[in-house]
Formats: structure tokens, C-alpha cells, sequence
């Protein structure tokens, strides 16, 4: 299985694009694969982007500082 890692920080229009984009030509070749969403503190609706996205969603506390 392919995981794809992507860094999202304050990018809530570019989550339903990247994610609809990658997933669609990783399926088109057959590989079997996860996306990775990684947000770092975002203040707009990018989490919520992220879920929306997801069957699945997780949340793993990370300290920045």
C-alpha cells in the first residue's frame, strides 16, 4: 500500500481538490493507497475539509512548540 504524506497548513480549498485528484489517479492505476493529511494549527476550515474528505479521520495532539 502506497501512503501519500500531504502537509496542509491554512489550504481548505486545496483539500476536496488535492485529495479527489491524487485518489482518482492512484485509482485509475490500480494502486492500492491511503492520503495522509497532515494539519499543523490551521485557523481556517481546513480540518473540517479534511474530514469531510475522509472515511476515516483521526487526530494525533502534536506540540509545536
Amino acid at each position: 500500500m502506497l501512503s501519500v504524506v500531504i502537509p496542509a497548513f491554512n489550504e481548505q480549498e486545496m483539500v476536496p481538490a488535492a485529495a479527489g485528484q491524487i485518489d482518482g489517479i492512484l485509482s485509475r492505476a490500480g494502486i492500492p493507497h491511503e492520503l495522509i493529511f497532515i494539519d499543523d494549527g490551521s485557523r481556517d476550515a481546513t480540518w473540517a475539509e479534511i474530514r469531510a474528505e475522509s472515511e476515516s479521520a483521526a487526530v494525533f495532539p502534536v506540540s509545536a512548540g
